[in-house]
């Protein structure tokens, strides 16, 4: 089954549950940073990205709203911006990575549309907010540019003619990001109704995010945030406007059972719809994969160069880490090694990456080699074990490792090079040895022995990793696996037939069956059969009268017999 796309992203959703009537998506900071900015790069050619941001307080007031419900429904992503939602979707089983507040994004958001440029619109907020909000960003952000604000005043929503001032303003300086500080629900409606008319690349709800920004309205200090403890800290501050939506409005949201609030436990029109039949299969299949995966002893990594891939496989926990090379960023139409590379590791800070030298000498290996390291703490730098004269690189592996540098040694395919590496790296250090058991395979030999052999000659150090490499075919992860690799680096095209592990080879024959015969009909195949036809009549021809009653008194013998054998079947 294909990935769900965001409609208004190239990117894949994440994944989505739904509670009560609210849905919200299992998505970090980072991701949702990663999907706008593409949203961004990409308006004119896509719809506004709608984005909103459930708490306690929306998840409640949908109960009792079917308009702004449906608005809620209508979002193409949906932050966790509550505490409470967190903790609720770890108690049903569908835990959220943080909590993503519609005002920590937009600083987010602010910084990056500082870095490429796009143009950002205020709306709402106390009276002056807005405009000191803006001030106050592009003084943190150099570059930002804040391009308009508007802050209507109180019953703008039963006024058309106000509301036509505020498009207006919008839509004379057509900025790719509009944040919105109207207050639930009016914000999120108000976003419902215009956003598909506006000429925007994306809107974000925001809270309160211009009056903190301000100085209007204090936040919580961070040591209160990340306690859980801001809604408390928020009641204290403004008691008497506060006070129904915690006291009453939380505890509602706390006392509703579990079940009822997960629907389904389902994306919004995702696989399965309402059939419970359809959803248990799913549900089983999945289930099984992960027991699979769960007893092999190897990580599995993801090696590609397609940004939507690797956000893709970012979001399956079982894939633990990334690799990827100047040839597959070529193939993917990278233009820009350290952008590409910057952007990957902005959306995935928590996973292992590796990314490849590629200068001519040794001393700009080794340059190139000490920038990559300090992109991120999770950046592994690749270095080739040969130079293009194929002369070994063990003094530059032995001063990187020695220097603290978390290496890949890659494009290893000997055993002899595999000692040579395990001899140059110090016992402490920490390197990844990629061995390319696939280019082995592809010469005709057995990778399994080679493989099994370089694991124990790394025996000696501790901290040293034995990566499989090029893989073919899913059959790959279980013989390294087999083999005592560690970690085995998978295209996305292998790793998506993960969930056909252990499945029945029947059932698998027969759906073989239905997609060549499914393919037929969609290409609206055909095969000029009349020639045949013509054939066998003229065949009958020559075979005279005579011949021709035979073979028809001998063709009907059969279709008797048939017959007869069916009646006696029928009479059993």
């Amino acid at each position: 089954m294909a990935e769900e796309k965001n409609p208004s992203t190239r990117l894949p959703r994440p994944p989505r549950f739904v509670l009560g009537r609210v849905p919200i998506d299992r998505i970090s900071m980072d991701y949702a940073a990663v999907l706008v900015t593409e949203a961004l790069l990409h308006r004119g050619e896509l719809p506004p990205l709608k984005i909103v941001g459930p708490n306690a307080q929306l998840v409640t007031l949908a109960e009792h709203h079917p308009r702004f419900a449906e608005a809620m429904q209508a979002a193409d992503l949906a932050v966790p911006d509550g505490i409470s939602v967190v903790f609720a979707s770890r108690l049903l089983g569908v835990p959220i990575p943080e909590r993503v507040t519609g005002g920590d994004l937009m600083e987010r958001l602010c910084a990056e549309a500082a870095h490429y440029g796009f143009r950002v619109f205020f709306l709402g907020g106390l009276p002056g907010a807005a405009m000191m909000a803006a001030w106050n960003l592009e003084q943190r952000y150099p570059g930002l540019r804040i391009c308009g604000t508007w802050c209507p005043p109180p019953g703008f929503e039963n006024d058309p003619a106000e509301q036509a001032r505020m498009r207006e303003a919008i839509n004379h300086v057509r900025p790719d990001l509009l944040c919105v500080a109207l207050g639930a629900p009016k914000q999120e409606i108000w976003m419902y109704e215009n956003a598909a008319g506006l000429p925007v690349g994306a809107v974000l709800p925001v809270g309160a995010a211009f009056d903190t920004q301000s100085g209007l309205r204090r936040r919580a200090p961070r040591w209160v945030q990340r306690l859980a403890l801001e809604w408390l800290f928020r009641l204290l501050m403004e008691p008497r406007r506060l006070w129904r939506r915690y006291l009453i409005g939380n505890t509602e949201f706390a006392l509703r059972p579990a079940r009822p609030l997960l629907r389904d436990c389902r994306a919004r029109g995702g696989p399965g719809g309402q059939n419970p039949m359809i959803r248990s299969t799913i549900r089983s299949t999945l289930q099984s994969t992960l027991r699979s995966i769960d007893t092999l002893g190897i990580r599995l990594f993801s090696d590609g160069a397609d940004l939507k891939s690797i956000l893709e496989m970012y979001q399956r926990p079982w894939v633990r880490g990334f690799t990827t090379n100047p040839t597959l960023m070529r193939k993917a139409g990278v233009l820009d090694y350290e952008h590409f590379a910057r952007t990957v590791l902005r959306a995935i800070p928590d996973r292992p990456i590796s990314f490849e030298v590629f200068a001519e000498d040794e001393l700009a290996m080794e340059m190139q080699a000490l920038t990559i390291a300090t992109w991120g703490a999770n950046v592994n730098v690749k270095i080739p074990v040969t130079n293009r004269s194929g002369v070994f690189l063990g003094s530059l592996i032995r001063r990187l490792a020695r220097a603290g540098v978390a290496l890949n040694v890659t494009a290893v395919l000997t055993l002899e090079q595999v000692e040579l590496v395990a001899q140059a790296l110090t016992p402490e250090a920490s390197a990844i040895i990629s061995v390319f058991a696939g280019r082995i395979a592809d010469t005709g030999l057995d990778p399994v022995p080679v493989m099994a052999e370089a694991k124990r000659l790394l025996r000696r150090r501790p901290h040293a990793q034995l990566l499989w490499a090029s893989p073919r075919e899913l059959l790959n992860i279980f013989q390294a696996d087999d083999a005592g690799c560690d970690i085995i680096t998978v295209p996305p095209d292998i790793l998506r037939k993960l969930p056909l592990v252990g499945k029945d080879l029947e059932e698998y024959s027969r759906e073989t069956v239905e997609m060549f015969h499914r393919d037929a009909q969609a290409a609206a195949y055909a095969i000029d059969v009349s020639r045949i036809t013509t054939r066998a009549s003229a065949s009958d021809r020559a075979l005279g009268e005579n011949d021709v009653h035979g073979f028809s008194e001998i063709a009907h013998g059969v279709v008797g017999a048939g017959n007869e054998s069916a009646n006696r079947v029928n009479g059993i």
